[in-house]
């Protein structure tokens, strides 16, 4: 049974357009450490969201996945893949109105596989349509990844290839492109089973809105088919990298001190002052609770007074996260912060909309550092 995998190397400027919330990405220090004993795995079931905003002056958010190892000789079943994208390229670009636009961003995407010792995952375009009229350009890329293992053929007889569906709507207009998606194929073997599982982080540039959208995927192949990697079925990946540099990709996963500004007027930006880090384990399974893991909050909070201070007002509330995160109790979290009372803080967002807060009054502290410091921290430090 064949799965199948469809992308949009360009995205609607209307899709865009909606009331939800946004996360962007910022590259963090990658923390190097030795290998350690991995502990009990930590439960990472967050709610469904797929943007990432740091709030200023947070030392840690999400990096995009590193490229894969290089392989002393590309497989020449990866060469033949890419050959054939690139016919489909030159088909793009005589047919679609904004064909040359188009052929430059898949080619980015399309034009390479990732290949480590376990075998080479290849990302094939399947087929290409131009719905739009006149100048607008609205084009719908189909494509698919298959796993070439390095004998050629599975234990089954046969190499695993699939496509996952997948409906984006593209929208442009002559040579610019306002809005277009880079997809990045890193191969890593999560479980040890000497197949390399395959890390699809997928970003979508706005230009004219100036952010970004990225979503991950993790697919495994087995028995001729491509599926979702299990263990991160119920994850919501936010970035991706080898912090530890055992071989197997760790992932970005969203912390429970998340808060909403401009909620009070219908709108939505969303602030997450730290990311929790789900360290791949031998196993195939992860570990948001670990020395790997703690290694990664220590970089936002490397001591129970972190550095930010609450003075000028540390909006994000980074540092009631911090000191619940090193053992302080609730009320010695708020404590510095002299709080008489608690409610939701105005937003900049709400101007010129008809509902809005009036402003915080001198020791009146935003709802969520409440919230917050009565919150179980998903782990200790120390």
């Amino acid at each position: 049974m064949r799965f199948f995998l469809t992308c949009i190397c360009l995205l609607g400027l209307s899709a865009c357009a909606s009331n939800e919330p946004v996360r962007r990405h910022a590259r963090p220090r990658r923390a190097r450490a030795p290998r350690s004993a991995p502990a009990a795995t930590g439960a990472v079931v967050p709610a469904a969201r797929s943007f990432y905003t740091p709030a200023p002056g947070a030392p840690s958010a999400t990096p995009a996945p590193p490229s894969s190892p290089p392989s002393a000789t590309v497989d020449p079943r990866c060469r033949e893949v890419l050959q054939r994208n690139e016919e489909q390229l030159a088909r793009i670009a005589r047919r679609a109105s904004c064909g040359g636009v188009a052929v430059a961003a898949l080619r980015e995407s399309f034009g390479a596989c990732a290949q480590v010792p376990g075998g080479t995952w290849a990302p094939e375009i399947v087929d290409a349509r131009d719905r739009g009229e006149g100048d607008a350009c609205e084009l719908l890329v189909s494509w698919r990844v298959m796993l070439f293992h390095p004998a050629g053929v599975t234990e089954e007889g046969h190499d695993s290839m699939g496509r996952v569906e997948r409906s984006f709507r593209v929208v442009a207009s002559g040579d610019e492109a306002q809005e277009y998606a880079r997809i990045t194929l890193t191969a890593s073997d999560l479980d040890d089973d000497r197949a390399p599982e395959l890390v699809v982080s997928e970003t979508v540039e706005d230009h004219s809105a100036r952010r970004a959208r990225t979503a991950i995927e993790v697919y495994t192949a087995s028995q001729g088919a491509v599926r979702v990697y299990e263990p991160t079925r119920a994850m919501v990946l936010l970035g991706a990298d080898d912090v530890d540099d055992d071989g197997r990709v760790d992932f970005f996963v969203p912390s429970p001190y998340v808060w909403t500004e401009g909620a009070e007027c219908g709108l939505g930006l969303v602030h997450e002052p730290l990311t929790l880090l789900a360290h791949a384990l031998p196993n195939g399974g992860f570990s948001t609770r670990d020395e790997v893991a703690a290694r990664h909050l220590r970089q936002a909070c490397p001591a129970r007074e972190a550095p930010h201070g609450d003075d000028p007002p540390d909006p994000a509330g980074l540092a009631i996260a911090c000191r619940r995160l090193w053992g302080a109790a609730p009320d010695e979290a708020l404590a510095p912060l002299r709080c008489e009372r608690f409610r939701s803080p105005p937003s900049t967002r709400c101007e010129g909309t008809a509902r809005r807060l009036p402003p915080l009054e001198a020791g009146e502290c935003p709802a969520h550092y409440d919230a917050w410091a009565h919150m179980p921290p998903p782990l200790l430090l120390r």
